[in-house]
């Protein structure tokens, strides 16, 4: 589940009315999905529920004081299901390997309380994993991947490769199995969402870990890759007179 914000509630309903999306959505008065009281930007305020073509639910918030974001917009939290015994490899890895701030949490979801790990990524953003409910179906992992910027670059690596976590997705040119090659395209990849101790049946969410000078640090996220919009053709009415002299 991704959680966005957005200036209006009003203007968005009117933009997807207007668009005609095959997006499923509906405006809901309380978002009782999530609730801990740890965490202000998870409450109950009205938002608009979409789902995507491929099953992702996004749910729509208006921006205010209590959904902090570094832009004014974007995702103040990514949720994502696991199973109740990879919740403490999970926070092994954000705190051991990538040295996060990393809490443990007691969710309110589907009326019964949960386990959870919030992770911070970010100024007013975190990433949510919680266990899965009884119900509930886990999908299985289909290779998407996050991106995720670091300060300590070397350290970060040093430990993910002393964990055995360095991963080559053979999609990508940019394989970095030690410090050079990370060095050179300034990030590397991991898989498993472990510490410093195997587990077989860990979580995997594939992540790009790159360095504070990659050229993708700190781009703009809105309309970041804007279609391109021709010159206006201009109409010249035919114009009479001597011809020129040369």
């Amino acid at each position: 589940m991704y959680k966005e914000l957005t200036q209006s509630l009003d203007e968005t309903s009117k933009f997807l009315v207007r668009r005609g999306t095959n997006l499923k959505w509906e405006l809901l008065t309380s978002s009782a999905t999530i609730r801990t009281s740890a965490h202000p930007i998870l409450g109950h305020d009205p938002c608009i529920k979409v789902i995507g073509p491929c099953g992702n639910t996004f749910l729509i918030y208006e921006q205010s004081t209590i959904y902090p974001s570094c832009s004014g917009f974007g995702m103040p939290f990514l949720e994502l299901i696991c199973e109740s015994c990879t919740l403490p490899h999970i926070e092994s890895f954000y705190r051991d390997i990538l040295e996060a701030k990393v809490s443990r949490s007691s969710l309110t979801c589907n009326n019964g309380q949960v386990n959870a790990v919030i992770v911070c990524v970010g100024p007013g953003q975190c990433f949510i994993f919680r266990q899965v409910t009884s119900g509930e179906k886990l999908i299985p992992y289909d290779g998407y991947h996050v991106c995720i910027y670091v300060a300590d670059f070397t350290n970060t690596l040093l430990r993910a490769k002393k964990a055995g976590l360095l991963y080559a997705n053979e999609m990508n040119a940019d394989k970095a199995q030690d410090l050079d090659e990370a060095m050179k395209w300034k990030q590397f990849r991991t898989l498993d969402l472990r510490g410093f101790t195997y587990f077989e049946k860990c979580m995997k969410i594939e992540h790009e870990i790159r360095s504070m000078t990659h050229t993708s640090f700190m781009r703009p996220l809105i309309n970041r890759t804007p279609i391109p919009i021709p010159p206006p053709v201009v109409s010249l009415p035919d114009v009479v007179g001597p011809p020129s002299k040369l």
